[in-house]
């Protein structure tokens, strides 16, 4: 597999690459794990190009994805917990393909040597994994905080607006942008997948890292 690898890329590439170990990275495992799974090494510049044009793939189809509006109303329309399940697997399972299909050369290879037989790829499995978490946890910082205690200086100052129109607490600015944006809020609500959707290929465990 080395041979293949080195044979295939050219020397603005990562030519010392290692290649794929053969065993497979769960979406639950750690970023050390995934990368020496796939034999890349983050203290090479040529090999961090690639982990991160993997996950930028995986950002843009997966907000594609929460764009259109077939997807985005199949899991509004999911009432049940089972519906909703359904509709978030279905999604995902869009949203690997669109990842595949839209990949650059330079990564599509890479998945083509990790896909097993059914054509699934564990390498997109956990990109989208941590595409789906990191959407949550930007969502969750958007819950309203504690409003600080104004100075005895702002106490003067505000006094001579008493009448002024009380203003509510507003979500982070980039927060907000984000739900503008997807439309889309944590939980149950549907608009995010939840990571559970992404599973192995072979079925095996899920969980969060």
């Amino acid at each position: 597999m080395d041979g293949q690898l080195r044979n295939q890329l050219s020397l603005d590439d990562f030519l010392d690459l290692n290649g794929p170990t053969g065993e497979v990275c769960y979406p639950s495992e750690s970023k050390e794990s995934f990368l020496a799974k796939l034999g890349l090494d983050e203290s090479k510049y040529t090999h961090k190009r690639v982990h991160v044009r993997m996950r930028r793939e995986a950002k843009a189809q997966y907000e594609l994805a929460l764009a259109t509006p077939e997807l985005r109303n199949l899991l509004a329309s999911a009432k049940s917990g089972e519906e909703k399940q359904s509709a978030m697997d279905y999604v995902t399972q869009q949203v690997k393909q669109m990842i595949y299909q839209a990949a650059s050369s330079e990564t599509k290879f890479i998945y083509d040597l990790v896909r097993n037989d059914k054509r699934e790829c564990w390498v997109i499995d956990w990109v989208l994994r941590r595409e789906i978490t990191r959407r949550e946890d930007i969502l969750l910082e958007g819950e309203p905080t504690t409003t600080p205690q104004t100075t005895t200086s702002q106490s003067s100052a505000d006094a001579t607006h008493a009448e002024a129109p009380h203003v509510s607490h507003t979500p982070p600015a980039k927060v907000k942008e984000e739900v503008e944006k997807d439309g889309v809020v944590r939980g149950d609500i549907p608009g995010v997948l939840s990571p559970m959707s992404v599973q192995h290929p072979l079925n095996a465990r899920d969980g969060d890292s």
